[in-house]
């Protein structure tokens, strides 16, 4: 394959072309393009068996919550149908929170970065770990109190207010377990980060 340069370039009119964000270089390397700037420490960080383990497990969450995410759609239809024409209450499925880590493997979340693609290396390196920290914790707090709701609903046999009286705990727990997932992911994310700094 051919290979890719990753530093800024001029384009034919002769202005600067800004570098590749390091998601999509990643990307490019783990698909077997070369790519010149991409050191075998880069390559070991995302092959780190604790990273693997991780994204093995959140691409599994992420191909459940798409498939609860087929069943939402479906849900959702009923709900329409039983608010508008029978009149009853309905609960909406939480299910998507399983395939957040997955997203946040893939790069898939939205971010502003407007300001943090201006800066430069220490500066920049430090506003990625910042942001990666700060995601972590808010994770952690979501998953102890999404947990403790959880819990509450398991152990006080909360239901909903439908027909169907729901058992409160089943909507609930994929709370958190999508936050305990993305907490596990932003520990594969800071390894790999870490990993390609080297």
């Amino acid at each position: 394959m051919g290979k890719r340069n990753p530093t800024a370039s001029q384009d034919g009119a002769g202005a600067t072309k800004p570098a590749p964000d390091a998601a999509v270089i990643e990307a490019l390397a783990n698909a077997g393009v070369d790519i010149e700037g991409v050191t075998p420490e880069i390559r070991t960080a995302t092959r780190h068996p604790l990273v693997r383990a991780i994204e093995v497990l959140t691409t599994a969450f992420g191909v459940v919550s798409a498939l609860l995410l087929v069943a939402a759609a479906v849900v959702v239809c009923q709900m329409i149908f039983v608010r508008a024409v029978l009149g009853w209450s309905t609960i909406w499925p939480a299910s998507i929170f399983l395939g957040a880590a997955y997203v946040l493997s893939q790069k898939g979340h939205v971010g502003v970065d407007f300001i943090q693609s201006q800066m430069r290396g220490g500066v920049r390196r430090t506003v990625d770990r910042f942001g990666m920290i700060a995601g972590f914790l808010f994770c952690a707090i979501m998953t102890y109190a999404s947990w403790h709701y959880f819990h509450e609903a398991l152990t006080e046999g909360w239901r909903t207010e439908t027909v169907w009286a729901i058992p409160l705990w089943i909507p609930t727990l994929p709370l958190p377990l999508g936050f305990g997932l993305l907490c596990l992911q932003y520990v594969a994310e800071f390894i790999k980060y870490e990993g390609s700094r080297r």
